[in-house]
C-alpha cells in the first residue's frame, strides 16, 4: 500500500477557490492472488485505512506511515527498501561513511545479501510454502546478521547524529520487517505499490487537481480499472468498452464526473 497527495476543490465563491487535501491511496494484491490495483480517496488517517478492510485480518505489506501500524485488523510486514534507504543516503554523501569496514558499509553489504538471496528464492520457487520454507531457513540468518550489525552500531552511534536516526529507524521496524515470513505470497519490498501511485503522480502534474470529491472518486475508479487491465495485459480501451455496455457508467453519472 502508498498514498500521495490530491488536492480536491470544494468550490469558488468571488474568485476565493476554495480546496482540501486528499489522499489517493493504491492497494495492489500480492502474489497467489489475481493481478489488481484498488484507488480510493479519502484523507490520511488510520480509520481509512482500518474502514477498508473492515473486520478482515490481512497482512499489508507497507512504509513506515504510522496508520499503517495502528490498525488492529493489519499485519503490517515493514519494507526493507525503506529501511535501508537512509543508509544508501549516508553513504552516498559522506565520505566518512564509505570507509570499507564501518558501519554503514556493512549495512548496506548485508541488506546486498538480503536482496540477492530473495532474488534467488523467488526465481527458484513458484510454490509459497516452499518460498517460505526456502525463506525460513536462507534468508532469516541474512535479517538476523543485518540487525546484529544495526544494534551492535546503535551502541556507539550518537542517537542525534545523522546514522543514529537510520538506525533507530531500522530498529523501530525490526520486529515487522521479520513478518514477511509468516507467509510466501508477501514480498520483502512496498515497490509494487509505489510504482502504482507512481501513475497518479505522473498523472497529477498534467491534471493537478480533482474539481469535486466525486470527480476524485470517480478517477480512482478509472485508474482502478485501466492499470488492473494493464497488470493483466488486457488492453484498456477494450476492456471499458466490455464493461460500460455491460454495466453502465451510472456510478459516474451520479458523481457527475466529466
Amino acid at each position: 500500500s502508498d498514498e500521495t497527495p490530491l488536492k480536491v476543490i470544494k468550490g469558488i465563491d468571488k474568485n476565493d477557490v476554495k480546496s482540501k487535501n486528499s489522499y489517493i491511496w493504491a492497494l495492489s494484491t500480492g502474489k497467489g492472488y489475481k493481478n489488481a490495483t484498488y484507488y480510493m480517496v479519502s484523507n490520511r488517517s488510520s480509520s481509512t485505512i482500518q474502514e477498508f478492510f473492515d473486520e478482515k485480518n490481512v497482512k499489508l505489506m507497507c512504509d513506515g506511515y504510522n496508520a499503517y501500524y495502528c490498525s488492529p485488523n493489519i499485519t503490517p510486514v515493514s519494507c526493507m527498501v525503506h529501511i535501508r534507504r537512509n543508509f544508501a543516503k549516508l553513504n552516498k554523501i559522506d565520505k566518512a561513511h564509505q570507509a570499507k569496514g564501518c558501519y554503514t558499509v556493512k549495512i548496506l553489504d548485508a541488506f546486498a545479501k538480503i536482496f540477492n538471496m530473495e532474488k534467488e528464492i523467488t526465481s527458484k520457487f513458484s510454490d509459497f510454502e516452499e518460498i517460505k520454507k526456502e525463506r525460513n531457513e536462507k534468508l532469516k540468518p541474512l535479517y538476523d546478521e543485518l540487525f546484529k550489525i544495526i544494534d551492535d552500531a546503535a551502541l556507539r552511534a550518537l542517537p542525534k547524529s545523522a546514522l543514529g536516526k537510520a538506525l533507530i529507524y531500522a530498529q523501530n521496524y525490526k520486529s515487522t520487517a521479520y513478518n514477511v515470513f509468516l507467509d510466501g505470497r508477501l514480498e520483502i519490498d512496498n515497490n509494487e505499490s509505489e510504482r502504482k501511485i507512481k501513475d497518479i503522480v505522473i498523472g497529477r502534474k498534467n491534471w493537478l487537481f480533482c474539481f469535486s470529491e466525486s470527480g476524485a472518486e470517480a478517477t480512482c475508479k478509472l485508474y482502478s480499472l485501466i492499470m488492473t487491465a494493464l497488470q493483466n495485459n488486457i488492453d484498456p480501451k477494450k476492456y471499458l468498452h466490455l464493461l460500460i455496455p455491460k454495466f453502465g457508467i451510472s456510478d459516474l453519472e451520479k458523481n457527475d464526473a466529466k
